[in-house]
């Protein structure tokens, strides 16, 4: 399953820099590599976003392109859109109209905005980590595998000193004529 995520945070005035002098709107980060191939599911975050003539121009550009689900998320004034296409063969995106709870039919993630903020959650229902709370998880698991580490080199050491002394032991029982494999 193919996702976008175009995290450009941008003022409205500034959704222009993606139209041609026609008024033709190409978003270069919106379709792969210049191959007119966009993905089925897009997500966007923006800053202090409104709803425009442009914005609706990009919808446009969105179901010409085939996109499934779009989804736009206003960072500064915490709203959330949705746009789907619910049947493959619908020509136009249609918005979804009560975001908070909904669920992507592609990605099985929930749209959460129950707190007025929004909380992307896993078809388990456990949210999503934050960059800092992967980077928190990140730094616990590599202190835990170090102690493991030393823990096992530790336990190497021991078990060394141990063959060791195991093999002085049988050489002194073999000098005194006992065989300690016959133990």
């Amino acid at each position: 399953m193919e996702t976008a995520i175009s995290s450009t945070l941008q003022n409205a005035d500034l959704l222009n820099s993606n139209y041609d002098e026609d008024g033709t709107y190409y978003p270069e980060s919106d379709v792969y590599y210049g191959h007119d191939i966009a993905p089925p599911v897009m997500m966007e975050l923006v800053w202090n976003s409104s709803i425009s003539t442009q914005f609706m121009e990009k919808i446009e550009f969105l179901d010409r392109y085939g996109v499934q689900e779009y989804y736009l998320y206003d960072i500064e004034r915490k709203q959330l859109s949705g746009f789907i296409r619910f049947q493959e063969r619908d020509i136009e995106l249609e918005e979804i109209p009560d975001m908070n709870g909904w669920t992507s039919p592609r990605l099985g993630i929930r749209f959460d905005m129950s707190s007025g903020e929004l909380v992307l959650r896993k078809p388990d229902g456990e949210p999503f980590l934050s960059y800092a709370e992967v980077e928190e998880v990140l730094q616990e698991r590599t202190r835990q595998l170090e102690q493991a580490q030393v823990k096992l080199e530790q336990t190497q050491i021991k078990l060394s000193a141990s063959e060791s002394r195991a093999a002085i032991l049988a050489e002194k029982l073999r000098e005194l004529g006992i065989n300690p494999d016959a133990l």
